[in-house]
């Protein structure tokens, strides 16, 4: 964040330095959360699908099985490995969520200037954790991973 406020107070930065930079910051975080969980893909894969997504270059709403998802399939296959298209497809997923969940925040909050509220984080966190069961998110649950976190202890 320090990075960011001084690069936008700076002269030199115009609007198109100051959206690469959080663009970019933005995809680390993506990349930084996903490398904590032992999920996602590497750099350079995490950094072109994010890009395309906050630039809104893609729809938010992908195919598992791009060109690149079928190779990395193939490849799996080719080492007998038979969770190899779900690890992939997961993979992809945590990332491509991310970064929609992203965009869908700063659409709300920052785009159409509209309030932090309980109802938004939950829609930001439901598009973080659609289709990843609580099992895949090692919750011992065979409710989703997003309901879960909205069970009151109290229930």
């Amino acid at each position: 964040m320090n990075e960011i406020s001084a690069f936008i107070d700076s002269s030199k930065a115009s609007l198109e330095d100051i959206e690469a930079v959080i663009l970019k910051e933005l995809t680390l975080a993506v990349f930084g959360s996903n490398k904590l969980d032992k999920v996602g893909l590497g750099l350079d894969e995490t950094f072109h699908l994010c890009m395309r997504i906050l630039r809104g270059e893609i729809d938010v709403e992908y195919e598992d099985r791009t060109e690149d998802c079928q190779k990395k399939i193939d490849a799996f296959a080719l080492k007998g490995l038979k969770s190899g298209e779900v690890k992939v497809a997961r993979s992809r997923r945590e990332v491509v969520q991310h970064a929609a969940a992203f965009r869908h925040i700063i659409t709300v909050f920052v785009k159409r200037n509209q309030s932090m509220t309980e109802e938004l984080i939950k829609e930001t966190d439901a598009i973080l954790v659609r289709g990843l069961s609580g099992e895949d998110a090692g919750v011992l649950s065979s409710k989703s991973y997003a309901t879960l976190l909205y069970i009151s202890p109290c229930a």
